[in-house]
């Protein structure tokens, strides 16, 4: 395969089975252009299949007028037309389809150059004669002017100063003074105003991050986790007046603390995507767990702490793809 870019014509023959795309001098593919990022896309090779990812780069990927989602991997055909930042257009084509075209035009010009070869010269055609009238006959001659009818050449004087206006002289007749020709003013020209344009390296914060770049697989499941969440805290809400109608008072009080720990955590956590808070609402919910497990006999606390985990992960994959964002 090859890949071919449509603003230099600069080829790279894809042989292996990954290629790493960027402004990076460790890259395979090195590309200097300021709208790229160090790393900016990747690649790669699976059996007879080509994929390309974007390595969640600042100004991002586009395939064939679409742009693609950072960190996953999406097929490539021939004939695709890859865009990477904003500069940047590159064509994903077989090495049999540029031998054909190379092949094609050979033959193309072979049979010009044979039809050119057998086209028959055109007859020249001989000009006709012209007559030659002789030198000595007076037919049609001009008119031959005396010398002293001739005008005499006019007499161009020196300024006398250097901005004067110099006088022409024509058989001792001065003339009327020529007046400089002024150049038209032209209109005064505004500096334009330079716009400060994006710089391509500036490193977003992590919640920057969350906001813009964040795999929108990974907001979803925390989405999820953060609303699991918020109906575990109504059950034990309930469990906790069921506890205070059999005069469980203690019993009670400690699952409402429990509950009330895990509400503002579980806003916090969708809200911030934060490990710290994530882990903190997971020691609540195995608190809440076993204390609705010792106090009513069921499993009533299973659902927050379900819950609770699944967003830690979740956060866990979030923290781990700002960190591969940053290596880039």
């Amino acid at each position: 395969m090859l890949l071919t870019n449509r603003i230099t014509g600069e080829k790279h023959q894809l042989t292996g089975e990954e290629y790493s795309i960027g402004r990076s001098e460790t890259s395979e593919i090195v590309i200097k252009e300021p709208t790229l990022s160090r790393k900016h896309a990747r690649i790669t090779r699976a059996g007879n299949d080509w994929f390309i990812e974007d390595l969640f780069s600042t100004n991002g990927v586009t395939l064939n007028g679409e742009k693609i989602t950072a960190g996953e991997k999406v097929r490539l055909s021939p004939g695709d037309r890859i865009v990477l930042g904003t500069t940047v257009s590159l064509l994903f084509e077989k090495e049999e389809d540029e031998e054909e075209r190379t092949v094609g035009v050979q033959f193309f010009r072979k049979e010009r150059e044979m039809e050119v070869k057998e086209r028959p010269e055109p007859p020249v055609q001989s000009e006709p004669e012209v007559a030659v009238r002789p030198s000595w006959s007076t037919e049609d001659a001009a008119p031959v002017r005396p010398l002293w009818a001739e005008e005499a050449a006019p007499v161009i004087r020196p300024a006398q100063q250097s901005n004067a206006v110099p006088v022409h002289t024509v058989r001792g007749q001065n003339a009327a003074p020529v007046p400089p020709v002024q150049p038209p003013k032209a209109p005064p020209v505004k500096p334009a105003q330079q716009k400060a344009a994006p710089a391509g390296d500036e490193i977003p914060t992590y919640r920057e991050f969350v906001k813009k770049f964040l795999s929108p697989g990974i907001r979803k499941t925390i989405t999820a986790a953060s609303i699991a969440m918020y109906v575990a805290c109504g059950i034990l809400l309930a469990y906790a007046v069921l506890l205070l109608i059999r005069h469980n008072t203690g019993w009670a009080v400690a699952v409402l603390l429990c509950d009330a720990a895990l509400i503002p955590l579980s806003i916090l956590t969708h809200k911030l995507k934060s490990k710290g808070l994530a882990i903190t609402q997971l020691c609540f919910a195995v608190l809440a767990f076993l204390i609705s497990t010792m106090a009513v006999g069921q499993m009533a606390g299973f659902l927050p702490m379900a819950a609770a985990i699944v967003a830690l992960v979740f956060v866990v994959r979030a923290d781990k793809e700002y960190q591969m964002f940053l290596s880039n």
